[in-house]
């Protein structure tokens, strides 16, 4: 999402759910992000490179928040089960990582 609009990254509300976090926004859209996704996507953990040098998470199979908070200032806030650091989230970060089928836009096809 290149334009993100303010009232788009504001954040009405947070549901965890088993898997996952699902947030519905201002204008009334919903997202899913699941846990282990957002645990990767998290500054404060690390990624080492197995000998084909891809990347190899250092996290569990099993990862959960302890917590979940949403501050005023448009920041997600989550504590882990897994590692004891907090992890925050810009809202206008987590809506530019929304899968454009959520967006309902239709995906370009040109491979430019």
């Amino acid at each position: 999402m290149n334009a993100t609009s303010t009232i788009s990254c504001v954040v009405q509300d947070v549901l965890p759910e088993k898997d996952g976090l699902r947030v519905r926004w201002a204008d009334n859209q919903t997202s899913f992000f699941p846990y282990r996704w957002l645990a990767e996507h998290a500054p404060e953990v690390r990624v080492s490179q197995d000998r084909q040098g891809r990347e190899a998470s250092i996290l569990p199979p099993e990862i959960r928040p302890r917590f979940v908070h949403l501050h005023p200032n448009n920041v997600l806030e989550m504590g882990w089960d897994s590692f004891p650091r907090t992890t925050c989230f810009s809202t206008v970060w987590l809506r530019e990582q929304v899968y454009e089928e959520e967006r309902n836009v239709v995906p370009s096809l040109s491979h430019e």
